[in-house]
């Protein structure tokens, strides 16, 4: 958002009513089955709980396959413009420092206290990475819902047939999926051409997006990762696009990178599902990836009461664990991972403990209000590298250089 409109949305949200309500709105962006598994929350939530109830209400995109978060940030931002946002959102980490800063959140760490509150040892029992990457200015403003790491799927059978192991670095991943491509005529390997694809090679080799008010992600490590997945596509071995997750859960193709939310889906079309860990560079760095629960200051007292009901019960350690085993999404309280439930559902389920294994690496991607914007440059970057339209040095270069000047606009704004 520009100055002024910042400036207006703070206006809006100090001197706007509170709109009288009977009813919680709660705006997320999960479709298919996970959006199902999120009603059947809501419903069984509403049932136990007597007061305004809990309405969940899609703004993702229009279209299936449209970015989903991306129109759910585009509709947060319309609503704060015109003073009626909804009571209860998921948001990210990079969009929670500018929604403080115009006083449209109500931290949640004003609700711990008091009988419905949660204590310190409930506080510290949230899974460490979500729990900091929800610390703003020492204060729990949000806490982690739908949170996932990525990891690589693979065609058990055609690992089988083939006589192939889950790579376990990059190398191994170029060799496997050539081997894949050659020997069957599949895609040895599918994946979105997203800034997480560029992120994982990054982030595996020691490096990082943004450090304080500079974008870092250029240089030789930036130039040889844009190239490690443009090399990939040129060669034919795999193939980057929108279609990644139908290819592969058709079993036309051989490995998949993904996050864990796709892991009830897939297991349900895909009998021979495999899952490993993302192959390994310099450094044990995986990327999580997932949104938080924020209250908006603009609800009534007894939405926001309402609101903080739903939040503590949607993670708590019972709830999580059932979200988990029916969503692929992780735990986000170290005690449901524990839970003997839990644990006996990943002794049937061996594929979600794979995740679980990678949080010990798990990185979060910047906080910056900024990174909306980067993630779209960057976005743009490795599919022009990708399809062949823009050298792979020339892509990262141009990205660096554009990151940063969205970076150095920002720090203009209030």
């Amino acid at each position: 958002m520009g100055k002024l409109l910042l400036a207006l949305v703070a206006i809006l949200t100090t001197l706007l009513p509170a709109r009288a309500q009977e009813e919680v709105r709660f705006w997320h962006a999960l479709r298919g089955s996970r959006g199902e598994a999120l009603q059947r929350l809501v419903q069984e939530y509403n049932r136990a709980h007597p007061g305004p109830g809990i309405v969940a209400v899609f703004k993702g995109a229009e279209q299936p396959g449209g970015n989903d978060y991306a129109a759910l940030n585009r509709a947060l931002l319309e609503s704060l413009a015109l003073g009626e946002p909804p009571d209860l959102a998921q948001v990210y980490e990079n969009w929670t420092p500018q929604l403080l800063e115009i006083g449209a959140l109500a931290p949640l760490d004003g609700f711990f206290q008091g009988s419905d509150g949660l204590t310190a040892g409930e506080q510290q029992d949230f899974v460490t990475v979500f729990r900091q990457a929800n610390l703003f200015q020492g204060r729990l403003v949000t806490l982690p819902f739908n949170k996932s790491i990525y990891v690589l799927y693979y065609n058990r059978p055609v690992f089988d047939k083939l006589g192939l192991t889950p790579p376990q670095s990059y190398q191994a991943l170029r060799e496997t999926a050539r081997t894949i491509h050659a020997k069957t005529g599949l895609p040895g390997l599918v994946a979105e051409p997203t800034v997480d694809l560029f992120g994982h090679y990054l982030v595996a080799h020691g490096g990082s997006f943004v450090v304080g008010n500079q974008a870092v992600f250029g240089g030789q490590l930036g130039e040889q990762g844009m190239s490690f997945w443009a090399n990939l596509a040129s060669e034919q071995s795999s193939v980057f696009a929108p279609d990644a997750a139908d290819r592969f859960g058709r079993g036309q193709a051989g490995m998949y990178i993904e996050t864990t939310s796709k892991l009830a889906g897939l297991e349900r079309h895909l009998p021979g599902l495999g899952v490993a860990p993302l192959p390994r560079g310099s450094a044990p760095a995986v990327q999580a990836a997932g949104t938080n629960l924020a209250i908006f200051s603009r609800a009534t007292p007894a939405a926001q009461k309402a609101a903080w009901g739903f939040v503590k019960w949607v993670t708590s350690p019972e709830i999580t664990a059932r979200w988990a085993s029916e969503t692929g999404y992780l735990p986000v309280r170290l005690s449901a991972i524990q839970s003997p439930t839990y644990q006996a559902f990943l002794k049937q389920h061996p594929n979600y403990a794979v995740g679980l294994s990678e949080l010990r690496h798990a990185v979060v991607q910047p906080r910056t209000p900024a990174w909306e914007s980067i993630r779209g440059i960057l976005d743009d970057a490795l599919t022009l590298s990708v399809s062949g339209k823009l050298p792979p040095q020339e892509a990262v270069q141009r990205a660096l250089a554009l990151a940063n000047e969205v970076l150095t606009r920002l720090q203009g704004q209030p």
